[in-house]
């Protein structure tokens, strides 16, 4: 239902659908380049728009912070020898990564049922069936979007 009191002036842009070509165009300026302002310009769109429709894209092809993989798990690897963990929710589960360390508990997710894991279920439903257990870690995989998950997650750490 449209709430015909609503304020138009309120936003700063209406969505508009991307087209095959503008996302072709928004690579092509990305790779001469061009800041999201300058792609926001020729393209007639906001720059927050150029900049979540240049990071969607490369999450579609998996390219997205490929740079920083090893990186991150570098820096996840002495996290763990660290803290020294022995219990682990893995919320967004490759179904490899935590086999290494000696975990007690390791509950593995991944909502591809291709994947090795012990659930395929989403990120919320997945994090609801553990409320209120404990574990030493709960990871949420900075790579993908965990929002809905914060609270949960927090409550089970």
């Amino acid at each position: 239902m449209v709430n015909k009191n609503f304020d138009l002036w309120m936003i700063k842009s209406l969505p508009k659908k991307w087209t095959k070509e503008e996302e072709k165009k928004l690579l092509s300026l990305k790779e001469e380049w061009l800041s999201n302002k300058d792609i926001a310009l020729i393209l007639q769109r906001t720059e927050t728009s150029i900049s979540i429709k240049y990071k969607r894209l490369h999450k579609k092809d998996n390219t997205y912070n490929i740079k920083h993989v090893s990186e991150k798990y570098k820096a996840n690897d002495e996290f763990i020898n660290h803290i020294k963990p022995t219990s682990l929710l893995d919320v967004y589960a490759w179904d490899w990564y935590y086999n290494k360390f000696n975990l007690k508990t390791y509950i593995t997710n991944d909502k591809d049922k291709f994947k090795n894991t012990d659930f395929h279920l989403e990120a919320f439903e997945f994090i609801s069936k553990f409320y209120n257990k404990k574990f030493d870690i709960v990871d949420l995989d900075p790579f993908w979007s965990a929002f809905d998950c914060f609270d949960l997650a927090i409550k089970n750490s």
